[in-house]
């Protein structure tokens, strides 16, 4: 029935819960939660192609991130794992999916020096992005304009259970 590519994700679409989204790596894929019917599917251009899903449990968007750096963080004494972060992430507005004729594009792109401390993206609070940092933090960026200027990053320390 679908083709099967190992890497595609399935989330029930944010904003209308009768429908249900589909991503792979180069195509957006809309179905109806009744009969798995094909609603819409569209392309997604080659410079905002990316590797998985993050879905951020919001209402309104999600996240897709590339591939992680390959370059680790210098390891913690806590222990002694390496981290990296992520090549690029792209937070994306569902409702511009509903457009079948438009060209789907990302309505944020985080800028490689943030997305490269970002280990983890915990999901969304209100209108913010919760991520897990390379460094053992919580922080989060606005999901209406990650790459503002003078952008805070609130951070929480984050304890490990034993």
């Amino acid at each position: 029935m679908f083709d099967g590519d190992g890497q595609s994700r399935w989330f029930t679409h944010p904003q209308k819960g009768e429908y249900l989204f589909r991503v792979s790596k180069d195509v957006f894929s809309i179905y109806e939660w009744s009969d798995l019917l094909l609603v819409s599917s569209i392309a997604v251009s080659a410079e905002n192609l990316f590797g998985r899903l993050a879905p951020l449990h919001h209402t309104q968007y999600f996240a897709t991130v590339s591939d992680s750096l390959g370059r680790p963080v210098e390891a913690t004494k806590a222990n002694n794992k390496t981290h990296a972060g992520y090549r690029g992430i792209q937070i994306w507005d569902s409702s511009d999916l509903d457009k079948p004729s438009a060209q789907p594009k990302p309505t944020h792109t985080l800028d490689r020096a943030l997305a490269s401390e970002i280990e983890h993206i915990i999901g969304a609070f209100g209108v913010r992005m919760v991520f897990y940092t390379t460094d053992h933090w919580i922080a989060s960026v606005d999901l209406q304009a990650p790459a503002a200027k003078g952008i805070k990053l609130p951070r929480l320390p984050a304890v490990e259970q034993e």
